[in-house]
C-alpha cells in the first residue's frame, strides 16, 4: 500500500512561501479558500484558480509524469524559481516492512531527481530511470507481469480536458496507445494475467495481416477477370496439364535414348 504523507517545496537559495500540504490517514478533501485580497467581490467568492488542481498535478509530477505534459513546467519563474524542488513524502508498505520515501524533482526538471528511501539518498538523472525505480519499489520484483505505476495511476488521475463518459480513456491521447494498453490496469486489478493481452493483440495483428493478403489476392483476381470460385478447378486443370507434359517429356527422353543406341 502507498500512503501520501506530505507535499512540500524546497528552494536552494531562497525560502518558499508555499505552505506544505499534509495528508491524514483516510480520505482527504482539497477545497479552495476564499481570498480577502481580491478586489472584485464576485471573484473573491469564487474558489477557481486557487491551486486545488495544481496540488494534484504536483503529486502527479513527483510520481514521474512527463514534464512536457505537466502544468508544473508552465509555472512562471516569477512565481516559483525553476530550481525549486517539488517534494512528495510517502510511505510504502510491503509484506515485510514500511519504507519511508521522499521524492524531490525540480520544476524545470534539469537537476537530478533525489530519492530518499529510509534515510538513504540517491540521485537519478533520468525521469525514466526514476520511474523504473519507483515501479520496482511500489510493484515489487514481478513488475514485468504488472502494469507500470503510471498506468495504474491513470485510473485515478484524469486529464482535465478529458470527459468522464469513458472510464477506459483517462487522457486525451489514451486512444493512441492501443486498446490493450489502455485496459491493462483494469485487467490487472481483476487479477488476470496481462501478458495474455499482448498475445491476443499479436493474434489480432496476424489476422489483420492475413485479411490484407486475402484482400490483395481478391483484387488481383478481379483485375485478371478470374472468378475466385473457379480457381480450384483452374488449378486442377493446370496440374493435369503439367502431369501430361511430364509424361510427354519422359516419353521423349526414352525415344531419344533409343535413337542414340541404334
Amino acid at each position: 500500500m502507498i500512503t501520501i504523507k506530505k507535499l512540500f517545496f524546497e528552494a536552494a537559495t531562497e525560502e518558499v512561501a508555499i505552505q506544505p500540504v499534509l495528508f491524514e490517514t483516510g480520505l482527504n478533501l482539497i477545497v479552495g479558500e476564499r481570498s480577502s485580497d481580491v478586489y472584485d467581490p464576485q471573484q473573491r467568492n469564487k474558489m477557481n484558480g486557487v491551486g486545488k488542481s495544481m496540488v494534484i498535478e504536483c503529486i502527479n509530477y513527483c510520481l514521474m509524469k512527463d514534464a512536457v505534459k505537466s502544468r508544473v513546467s508552465r509555472i512562471p519563474e516569477s512565481v516559483i524559481s525553476n530550481d525549486t524542488y517539488i517534494c512528495l513524502a510517502v510511505e510504502v508498505e510491503t509484506e515485510d516492512t514500511v519504507h519511508e520515501l521522499t521524492i524531490k524533482r525540480t520544476i524545470n526538471d534539469h537537476l537530478p531527481i533525489i530519492l530518499t528511501e529510509d534515510a538513504q539518498e540517491i540521485e537519478i538523472d533520468s525521469p525514466i530511470d526514476a520511474r523504473n525505480y519507483l515501479d520496482n519499489l511500489f510493484l515489487g520484483e514481478t513488475v514485468e507481469s504488472k502494469p507500470s505505476l503510471r498506468k495504474l495511476l491513470s485510473i485515478l488521475i484524469r486529464d482535465e480536458q478529458t470527459s468522464y463518459n469513458n472510464i477506459l480513456y483517462p487522457h486525451t491521447n489514451s486512444n493512441l496507445q492501443g486498446f490493450t494498453e489502455v485496459i491493462k490496469p483494469h485487467v490487472y486489478l481483476f487479477n488476470f494475467d496481462i501478458t495474455l493481452l499482448d498475445q491476443i493483440r499479436d493474434h489480432f495483428k496476424r489476422i489483420d495481416r492475413i485479411d490484407k493478403t486475402l484482400a490483395s489476392i481478391r483484387a488481383q483476381f478481379r483485375e485478371a477477370n478470374i472468378n475466385p470460385s473457379e480457381v480450384k478447378a483452374y488449378i486442377n486443370d493446370l496440374e493435369d496439364k503439367l502431369r501430361r507434359l511430364d509424361i510427354a517429356v519422359a516419353e521423349l527422353k526414352t525415344a531419344e535414348g533409343a535413337t542414340q543406341v541404334n
